[in-house]
């Protein structure tokens, strides 16, 4: 078996260029495959997963998508706007990414 130990940064290479690797498939909006939620969500997870194995996909929403911006459109009916990094701030960003891979 090959021992051969990795640094983070050509971890990371190797995965966004696998990421680049894949056919370009133009979408009506003008984006390609290579720009898809999906594909930015497994290079974002096996990154994370480097530093954190076992995290579940809602540990790397929370660590990985802190730009995410909730919307109105996110809360429930009379709710305010959670504080950003509070766990109800997270819920809400987990479920617009998990609705993003959808």
């Amino acid at each position: 078996m090959n021992k051969q130990q990795y640094t983070r940064e050509q971890v990371s290479a190797a995965v966004n260029g696998a990421a680049d690797l894949l056919p370009e498939h133009d979408y009506e909006d003008g984006g390609t495959i290579a720009q898809d939620d999906a594909v930015n969500f497994v290079v974002n997870a096996a990154l994370y997963l480097l530093d954190h194995p076992g995290a579940d996909a809602d540990e790397v929403i929370a660590a990985q998508y802190t730009d995410v911006r909730l919307h109105e459109e996110d809360l429930d009916e009379g709710e305010g706007m959670p504080e950003k990094g509070s766990a109800r701030w997270s819920q809400l960003v987990a479920a617009r990414v998990k609705g993003w891979l959808s």
